[in-house]
């Protein structure tokens, strides 16, 4: 009727004799069934209490926080899925708000915790379905975690749960301020590494001796003529995440040093699928592929997260010196900072920088 505004004292998850008690409303329903967490999401039947329209069960096993639903099934043997009106939070997908909140639990032992979209590979035949995180569904894992973020913040005066860049590229939002990364803990999970990339190398760049002046071609006779120097080549080769922010720095590199030219290459990841954008996941199966035949200058430049750890080999067991042969030029390995990268640039000569 609209008048009934303490429904919630009879309805909803209620503490009775050591466990829970779930009672819904479920007008009409052939059958209504509690599925969650506490049962590996398995059909329990739910019994009429008051009458027919009311329907209850209890579970001595759950526990706070955990997550469940309710099914209702139609005379047809088909059931629809209805969450708790009555119950105190809900998660649409990707599902994950109520592991923030479990894991916040544990604050302050427990510092940070990263969301990180799953690189759903081509070598998924006979497997459940999985679809990759559109636009939309990015901006609704940042709204999340912006807000558990603020819950942290003021709790705990730590920001604790962080979403990796690749949600920021995908739902084209602006990174967020340094200090939001409170330290920039998950590095190695893909979590601030463009934004502190680009300030630090903006940083290193700014702090360089300016480079010399475009050549000018002075009035000269016919026998006095000049050679003009020609300009250093150098490539970088990454991802197809990383891409457009390596042509953003390139292009701040040339315009302060406009003797150099650099070129950035964008593979595909065809060894594991064209959905895996990250550049730690490109093999040098790819790389001698899509650049062989190209005219890749004086080195190639490749970030340290392409290779295994403390190796000089990439995930398909190709060494770095084996690329060299295929390529016909030096490949140089950048670490992960923005000075690192500068440095590399900004040397001459096949020798890399220690």
């Amino acid at each position: 009727t609209g008048k009934v505004f303490d429904a919630h004292k009879y309805l909803g998850v209620h503490r009775s004799n050591g466990g829970y008690l779930f009672r819904v409303y479920a007008p009409h329903a052939g059958r209504v069934t509690l599925v969650g967490e506490f049962n590996d999401w398995q059909d329990w039947e739910m019994y009429p209490s008051l009458n027919e329209h009311f329907r209850e069960v209890h579970v001595p096993q759950a526990r706070e926080g955990q997550r469940y639903l309710y099914r209702i099934w139609h005379r047809d043997g088909s059931y629809t899925e209805h969450c708790d009106p009555y119950g105190f939070s809900m998660d649409l997908r990707p599902a994950f708000c109520s592991v923030i909140r479990d894991l916040s639990g544990y604050l302050p032992y427990m510092r940070s915790l990263s969301i990180v979209p799953v690189g759903i590979t081509k070598f998924r035949s006979g497997l459940e379905p999985m679809e990759p995180f559109s636009r939309e569904d990015a901006k609704k894992v940042l709204d999340t975690v912006h807000k558990w973020q603020k819950v942290c913040y003021d709790k705990y005066g730590i920001h604790f749960v962080h979403a990796s860049d690749e949600f920021y590229l995908l739902a084209e939002e602006a990174f967020p301020p340094d200090d939001v990364y409170d330290g920039f803990m998950q590095l190695e999970n893909g979590v601030g590494m463009i934004p502190l990339l680009s300030a630090e190398f903006t940083e290193a760049l700014d702090e360089a001796e300016p480079g010399e002046e475009k050549v000018k071609v002075p009035f000269f006779r016919p026998k006095q003529a000049r050679r003009i120097p020609d300009k250093r080549k150098i490539s970088i080769a990454t991802g197809r995440l990383a891409a457009p922010l390596m042509r953003k720095l390139s292009l701040m590199f040339m315009l302060k040093y406009p003797d150099t030219e650099v070129q950035v290459f964008e593979i595909s990841n065809r060894y594991f699928g064209e959905t895996i954008t990250v550049s730690g996941l490109l093999t040098g199966t790819d790389l001698r592929s899509q650049l062989t035949g190209q005219e890749l200058g004086e080195k190639l430049l490749l970030p340290v997260n392409m290779m295994r750890r403390d190796e000089e080999v990439f995930l398909d067991d190709m060494t770095r010196s084996e690329l060299e042969e295929a390529l016909g030029v030096p490949v140089h390995i950048v670490g992960t900072s923005g000075r690192d990268l500068l440095d590399e640039l900004m040397s001459h000569g096949n020798t890399q920088k220690k």
